[in-house]
């Protein structure tokens, strides 16, 4: 009856109720071999598709709700290690992804420099994180072109230098042209 009834909370997704009767069941027969290893396989198999389902969720970018189910099934299985680093992998995401809603946030405010840091800071978790490195991306492009734009407003300058120079090294003819001109030679 209680293996029964565990089973028909399975076939319904209901995982946790399903060990829990099993469990209880163990506690009312303690001698039962068969609730024991009923027990033992139910809890694998809620972890099985916990995991599945947790990992369903993340490659959906549901992450909230696929912490929540790694969390349910480490419940079941409080020692293993692949649920625990599978916790780490969607913490690092959803921390990568705040970081670059944070990202855009600054860039979107003309604040590229901020945009960058906080990028830069998100990349040490995982560098291969491709929604940043594409912002990342566009950012540096976007301020390397300003930087061409200044330089070439300030080499497009077009006042005159008068120039008179007797018996002058040529260091310091350049250093009167890069101070008047704003080049550096």
């Amino acid at each position: 009856r209680i293996r029964n009834e565990s089973q028909s909370n399975f076939a319904q997704s209901n995982y946790g109720q399903a060990v829990q009767v099993l469990e209880e069941g163990v506690r009312e027969h303690p001698d039962s071999t068969v609730l024991r290893s009923a027990l033992i396989q139910a809890q694998s198999q809620a972890v099985a598709r916990a995991v599945a389902d947790a990992e369903r969720l993340r490659a959906a970018g549901k992450l909230d709700e696929a912490a929540a189910k790694l969390k349910q099934a480490l419940k079941f299985s409080p020692g293993n290690e692949r649920i625990k680093g599978l916790l780490d992998d969607v913490a690092i995401e959803q921390r990568q992804a705040a970081a670059l809603a944070r990202a855009s946030e600054l860039a979107d405010k003309k604040q590229p420099e901020l945009a960058l840091k906080a990028i830069e800071q998100s990349l040490k978790d995982n560098p291969r994180n491709q929604a940043l490195l594409s912002l990342q991306k566009r950012l540096e492009i976007e301020q390397r072109q300003a930087q061409i734009r200044r330089s070439e407003t300030i080499l497009g300058e077009t006042r005159p230098i008068s120039l008179d120079f007797r018996d002058a090294g040529l260091r310091s003819v350049l250093d009167v042209i890069s101070r008047g001109a704003g080049i550096n030679f």
